[in-house]
This record gives structure tokens, sequence and C-alpha cells, in this order.
């Protein structure tokens, strides 16, 4: 696997591991939409480095991800996603958050969905 659908692939572990497929497809296609939006880097490993975006990422940092059952769905996942098979998401989806947290920027924003533990915005 390539280094940026690694990157996509552990942000969708570390991210959405709990949710159900649509949820996990949902948050490596707002990876992919920021990396094609020109408002973000280009690149799925900066999109997910970038300070403060991913709860998971420490000073740039992206932990390693273990290699178990749901490992290999994040990477099965990545590959789906980067390849656009399945989307559900329209391109303009670019922020999302836990359901259990009321950040002050989704005022702003529109609401688009709710799966699973996580509200997607555009």
């Amino acid at each position: 696997m390539d280094s940026e659908k690694d990157c996509l692939a552990r942000a969708v572990y570390y991210e959405a591991r709990g949710e159900p497929l649509e949820g996990q497809l949902a948050v490596a296609n707002v990876v992919l939409n920021r990396a094609a939006s020109g408002r973000y880097p280009a690149s799925l490993c900066a999109v997910v480095r970038q300070p403060a975006q991913f709860s998971f990422v420490r000073r740039g940092h992206i932990p390693a991800a273990p290699r178990n059952a749901a490992w290999a769905r994040a990477v099965g996942i990545a590959h789906v996603a980067s390849a656009r098979f399945a989307s559900g998401l329209s391109s303009n989806v670019l922020w999302y958050h836990a359901d259990y947290v009321a950040p002050s920027w989704g005022r702003r924003l529109t609401r688009v969905t709710k799966i699973g533990a996580h509200i997607f915005y555009s």
C-alpha cells in the first residue's frame, strides 16, 4: 500500500473504527474531499497531519496502526474510497465531529447528515 492510502487508512482506523461501514467511508471521503478541495493540502497525508484537525495526530505524527481485523477493514475502506467507488457524501462535505461534542465551528456550517456517532457538514 502506498503512503497516501496508508495515511487514509490510519485516519479511518483512528477516527471511525467502531463506526458502521457507511460511517467509515464517510470519514475517508472527508479526507479525500479536503485533498481535492483546494482549501487544504493536496496530499492525503498532509491533510491528516494538519494541526488540530484529527484528534489522533500529535505534533504531526500519525501513530502506527495495530495489525488486526479493524485495521484490515480500514485498509479496504481506504482502497475503495480512494478509487471513489462508494462515496455517499457530496464533494463539499469537508468537516465532521463526534456527536458527543459541540465545536463552535459547527454553527457556521451546514449540517448534511449524521452517520453513526459522527455529524458531517458542508
